[in-house]
């Protein structure tokens, strides 16, 4: 199992010119991301701790040798996912920070907009404290859940009313790449679309909610497919990836306009680096940071042509070898952070 960098790698500094997660906390201290860290893996737990809270046995993570589509599965429920079931019902539904402590490792750290919030006391609770201030009645939709016992990827969507406007409902969308060490989370690469919140807030609209997952707590834990990341990651470094069949970005399901954002191809400032990648079963999960020349779609008009820097996380479904579905969210509220 894949754990997150120690405490050690915290160095505090101001993120107030940070646009992409002002947003989301109003104040705090980061660091800048440092990529290509691997981690140690710890032995499994024993033990989990399900949904309601109650710490209960955990079943057997073997593999039985049943076929889904070619790939062996896990045939009982992860662990993993019960902690993030948790994470999703007990700690952000109900806004109680206080489920942290169980649930999250002291030095946990949030990589999101190419910095570092945490850890987890002095920094990570403090500030999702003051998006909580902003959302009392904030919630949190599973809308799909993918892990291979080792790594999990949640898509979600976050909807609520916004005191600073009056109580004006906004309904954004997240994915989030996570880390456990076991029993407890350790670190997690995620974004949200916050320039949708930010465009609902200001035009008073307000987001259609994407369907949730029918059962995000029952997911079972898929091995994972080699062939699968490398198909992705040669996507990735493709270039643009916005327009890929099958493929939704940001809230252009919901009737939107995105477009590409920023154009990468063979410049001089473009560059793809894939942060964090894996797989489970069929679907990969990632988060990838690409620099180009920004090309409009996200305002800013006047920064037309000038280098910009676009982050991305998604989960794709392969099918039969290519990209048959899947969900992107991009950090436009960043580019130029």
């Amino acid at each position: 199992m894949a754990i997150g960098p120690s405490s050690g790698h915290v160095a505090r500094r101001s993120m107030l010119s940070w646009l992409g997660f002002t947003a989301l906390v109003g104040f705090g201290v980061t660091t800048p991301v440092s990529r290509g860290r691997r981690w140690p893996n710890p032995s499994r737990p024993s033990r989990r701790v399900c949904g309601s809270g109650r710490r209960v046995a955990s079943p057997p993570m073997t593999l039985q040798g049943w076929s889904n589509g070619g790939h062996n599965i896990m045939t009982s429920a992860a662990p993993f996912v019960s902690l993030i079931r948790r994470y999703v019902l007990d700690y952000l539904a109900c806004g109680d920070t206080s489920v942290c402590d169980e649930i999250m490792h002291p030095d946990f750290l949030l990589y999101m907009g190419g910095h570092e919030l945490g850890p987890r006391d002095d920094v990570y609770v403090p500030a999702v404290a003051k998006q909580m201030e902003q959302f009392p009645g904030l919630c949190m939709t599973a809308n799909e859940v993918m892990c291979n016992g080792d790594r999990l990827a949640l898509r979600f969507s976050q909807h609520g009313a916004s005191m600073r406007h009056d109580g004006h409902q906004a309904a954004w969308s997240g994915i989030g790449l996570y880390f456990w060490d076991g029993e407890r989370l350790t670190a997690n690469w995620a974004l949200e679309d916050y320039y949708a919140r930010r465009r609902q807030l200001a035009d008073r609209t307000t987001n259609q909610l994407e369907p949730p997952a029918v059962a995000p707590w029952d997911e079972l834990a898929e091995t994972e497919n080699p062939a699968n990341e490398e198909l992705v990651r040669t996507w990735l470094r493709s270039g643009n990836i916005h327009g890929q069949p099958h493929v939704a970005f940001d809230d252009e399901w919901d009737g939107h306009l995105c477009g590409p954002v920023i154009e990468v191809g063979e410049t001089e400032v473009g560059e793809t680096t894939v942060d964090d990648l894996f797989s489970a079963g069929n679907r990969v999960a990632f988060h990838m940071t690409q620099t180009g020349t920004y090309v409009g779609g996200a305002g800013k008009d006047d920064r037309l042509g000038t280098p910009a820097t676009l982050r991305s996380a998604g989960i794709v479904t392969i099918v039969d070898g290519v990209i048959a579905s899947g969900r992107v969210i991009r950090d436009r509220s960043g580019l130029f952070a």
